[in-house]
């Protein structure tokens, strides 16, 4: 009866390692292969995203050459103040009439001790900086 026992013990231990076997094997197989879906949902990811970032750099190039292509007689968008308006001409600084005049005005008026351009972080030559006395 011992052996008996003993042998249906041995059955019983082999067939429980047998399936604790099974359910790891299982286990790592299901672990693979979420491991190997999480890796290509993330491959894909990173290939959608540099994707957008080609795209997004394409949009801002073809931006800024549009922006470069307004001339004279168009309508354009001034971003920052939300306006539209007809492109009448570029001045830049203009033709520097006006900044001429004033500074010859200044010169002679009697509240001025000197005056010169403005430096590069002034607004340089489009500024006029003023000594009174």
């Amino acid at each position: 009866m011992l052996a008996d026992g003993l042998a249906g013990f041995e059955r019983a231990r082999d067939a429980l390692s047998r399936k604790v076997a099974d359910e790891l094997d299982a286990a790592r197989q299901e672990t693979q292969r979420l491991a190997q879906t999480s890796a290509a949902r993330v491959l894909e990811e990173a290939e959608r995203a540099a994707g957008a970032e080609s795209v997004l750099a394409e949009a801002r190039e073809a931006e800024e050459l549009r922006s470069r292509e307004v001339v004279p007689g168009q309508r354009a968008r001034v971003r920052g103040l939300g306006a539209e308006a007809d492109v009448v001409s570029f001045h830049g600084h203009g033709t520097g009439r006006l900044r001429d005049g004033l500074r010859d005005h200044l010169r002679k008026h009697g509240a001025v001790e000197s005056l010169k351009a403005g430096d590069r972080n002034e607004g340089g030559n489009g500024a006029t900086i003023l000594e009174l006395r």
